[in-house]
């Protein structure tokens, strides 16, 4: 199995070096196109709702802040394009040129919008999704949601900072429910790659297929893993799922995402919320 189109959005923060970074990685390692979206979000759109009592010099004020914010965050994101892949020497295209099967290369497209309209939109046209983990005080973001529960893709969240060698070492969160069943799927392409593969399990007693059953599935494809079992004791199971996975030197989780609709906003579910919030390591999920 492989890939063919992979789709990362940068929005021109913190996280988003991190994010072109690992997407020429498997762009490269999968000779696949590469488009680095970038969306402009209007200053309406930034404004949820605005105070109730709030003078009109005030929202003006706000406005041509978050204006300015725009240019900037853009102005990053294209510079990053342009110094990581184009000063790089690697080979780019135009975000419209012709589809030319098995050839590596990379687009940067701006667009303005609605980032989730457009995450949605064009990540459904695409293998994998590539999104910035969310920053520290938030744990989740537009682009996190969208990407799960709107594009039918799988998505890899990234940390700010890559460890070494992502994906070379790979935890799976194996509980033998569909979302872990469907996450490990889409994940074969990167699991054949990996040259460690861990399959961690809380509470064997629970599961549905065991972990053993997983191992010999993965070893039908070729890829050779390990079992890890551990006992959720106290505490967040996101976040001892995650010290099991540091533990067993894993430098990437691949995990089911859950969540439920509630006032037709897709909220995460708690372990993958607290996974999100957490995790120094790219995570993998599909829902």
């Amino acid at each position: 199995m492989t890939w063919a189109k992979l789709l990362a959005g940068i929005d021109g923060g913190s996280g988003s070096e991190a994010v072109v970074t690992a997407a020429v990685q498997l762009g490269q390692a999968f000779a696949a196109r590469v488009e680095l979206l970038h969306v402009e979000v209007s200053e309406e759109e930034a404004i949820p709702m605005v105070a109730e009592g709030m003078t009109a010099g005030a929202v003006g004020k706000m406005l041509e802040s978050l204006a300015e914010q725009r240019q900037v965050r853009a102005e990053t994101a294209e510079k990053l394009y342009r110094t990581l892949c184009v000063d790089a020497g690697l080979p780019t295209c135009e975000p419209d040129a012709a589809p030319v099967p098995g050839r590596f290369r990379i687009a940067f497209r701006r667009v303005a919008g609605r980032e989730s309209d457009e995450i949605a939109r064009r990540g459904r046209l695409a293998d994998l999704v590539i999104v910035p983990k969310p920053i520290a005080e938030a744990a989740f973001s537009q682009a996190v949601e969208t990407a799960i529960f709107a594009t039918g893709r799988p998505l890899l969240m990234v940390p700010e900072t890559l460890p070494e060698r992502p994906g070379s070492s790979i935890a799976i969160a194996w509980d033998g429910t569909l979302g872990s069943a469907r996450a490990t799927g889409a994940a074969l392409p990167l699991l054949g790659r990996a040259e460690t593969v861990t399959v961690l399990t809380a509470d064997m007693e629970k599961v549905g297929a065991k972990p053993s059953a997983l191992v010999d599935y993965l070893a039908e494809h070729g890829i050779s893993a390990r079992t890890w079992a551990f006992l959720p004791g106290e505490g967040v199971l996101g976040e001892r799922l995650l010290a099991e996975a540091k533990e067993a030197g894993a430098n990437m989780l691949v995990m089911g995402a859950y969540g439920h609709s509630r006032l037709r906003e897709m909220v995460l579910g708690g372990v993958t919320q607290s996974v999100t919030a957490k995790s120094e390591i790219p995570v993998f999920m599909a829902h």
